[in-house]
């Protein structure tokens, strides 16, 4: 909350007191988050005492403006060889927000001198950072930026690769519209500013609905339902729930209207969270991944295959062996923390085999590691030792958040490479 009569009505009842100013706020700004991951200070999320943050980009941009996403996206401004991110925005799904957002724009175009010839938002149809371009901004260009391909380019942007060069572009994430419809968020990219290729995935699960993030138990079930795995009680997931909830759930999962196909790493992560019995509802963003990964850390990765049995995909990124073996496992008893290790350890060699093979393919051997996954530590440096020993150049995030924080930066480099298109189909120049 911005504004302080706002404050004191809202929180009557529930401060004990109030700390005002005879300052106004001009921009209302979260503070500013950072981790350390990779060994260096990375940002989970941009805020006061960091926001705006400028960059010299490696090619000449359009005068332009990306909105980012609805979630945790932030602002980006373009003009030449300069670019500005702002800080995070908050949930667009939020009145408030969206109330914020317009003077927000403002005050970022003003300090930066930019009029926005070009426009950029996910293209997402259901997203309402996409509605608010196209009902506030209709002077503007409006050009879709496929959600993962923004990620990879942010990456890009951060490292100073030219326009031109092509990398293989890992993300994993929660979720991104797909040029097929489904949600993404296991993803390996070919990709350079201009396009993309599709090159690998995780394979397709059908989920109920979004609330994954803060339900993982439902998340868990309908992994289960995917790899055939009935929902026996004897499973601390299906104890997290009663029949009415899994009645419910079994309803959703056999309407066609209400469930989604995804590739999500990240709901991936939330089934193993529950089924192991670690995490089976949130109340803070990443939770189920955050506490997966402590569980996992105590164990470690680095020789783990060495010392017991780990885990392993299927075939084309098939997590049903995944799920499988994580019953097995809590059916026998297995430490929580082992089986999430067991986990991690099998997330890093899926990634670090579709590296492998795509570099057999294309001849490319600088990598980028994007999305919301990669915040997390223990992921992060496994992957980035894993690949570094194996010769490749690894470009991770230290300046934006590689989660959706970074998603603007990645949008107007992708406006400055292909104005007036769309990014679905859009294969790498």
């Amino acid at each position: 909350m911005a504004d302080e009569q706002d404050a004191l009505s809202r929180l009557d009842g529930i401060a004990d007191a109030w700390l005002v100013h005879d300052f106004p706020i001009g921009v209302p700004l979260d503070d500013s988050k950072t981790r350390a991951v990779v060994g260096r200070s990375a940002p989970v999320r941009i805020g006061r005492g960091s926001a705006p943050v400028a960059f010299d980009l490696p090619f000449d941009a359009p005068p332009s403006l990306a909105i980012g996403e609805d979630e945790e996206g932030s602002l980006c401004v373009a003009d030449q060889r300069r670019a500005w991110v702002s800080g995070r925005l908050g949930h667009v799904g939020e009145p408030l927000t969206r109330q914020a957002l317009g003077p927000v724009v403002d005050q970022l175009l003003h300090l930066t001198g930019v009029t926005p010839a070009v426009v950029g938002a996910d293209d997402d149809p259901e997203s309402l950072s996409r509605r608010w371009v196209r009902g506030h901004l209709a002077t503007s260009v409006a050009v879709d930026v496929q959600h993962h391909h923004a990620h990879v380019a942010a990456t890009m942007v951060e490292h100073g690769i030219p326009g031109g060069r092509q990398v293989i572009g890992v993300v994993l994430d929660g979720h991104g519209r797909g040029d097929d419809g489904a949600l993404w968020g296991g993803e390996f990219l070919v990709a350079d500013y201009a396009g993309y290729e599709r090159a690998a995935h995780l394979a397709y699960v059908d989920l109920p609905d979004r609330q994954g993030p803060h339900q993982p138990w439902r998340v868990a079930l309908a992994h289960l339902r995917a790899a055939g795995v009935p929902w026996d009680p004897s499973l601390p997931t299906v104890r997290a729930s009663d029949d009415h909830e899994r009645g419910l759930l079994d309803d959703h999962l056999h309407d066609a209207g209400r469930r989604t196909s995804t590739s999500s790493m990240a709901r991936l992560y939330d089934a193993v969270a529950s089924l192991s019995g670690i995490c089976h509802h949130t109340d803070y963003e990443d939770q189920s991944v955050s506490e997966l990964e402590a569980r996992a850390r105590a164990f470690g990765l680095g020789d783990l295959s060495r010392r017991t049995r780990v885990y392993a995909f299927g075939d084309d990124g098939d997590p049903t062996p995944i799920i499988w073996s994580v019953v097995q496992d809590v059916r026998k008893g297995v430490d929580p923390g082992l089986v999430a290790a067991r986990f991690e350890h099998a997330v890093v060699e899926l990634v670090v085999g579709n590296v492998r093979r795509l570099h057999e393919r294309t001849g490319l051997s600088t990598v980028t590691l994007s999305g919301g996954l990669f915040v997390h530590p223990l992921l992060a440096q496994a992957c980035l030792e894993r690949l570094r020993s194996e010769r490749f150049e690894v470009l991770t995030h230290s300046r934006v958040p590689a989660g959706e924080g970074g998603l603007a930066l990645g949008q107007v480099a992708v406006l400055a490479h292909r104005r007036g298109g769309s990014a679905v189909g859009r294969r790498p120049a």
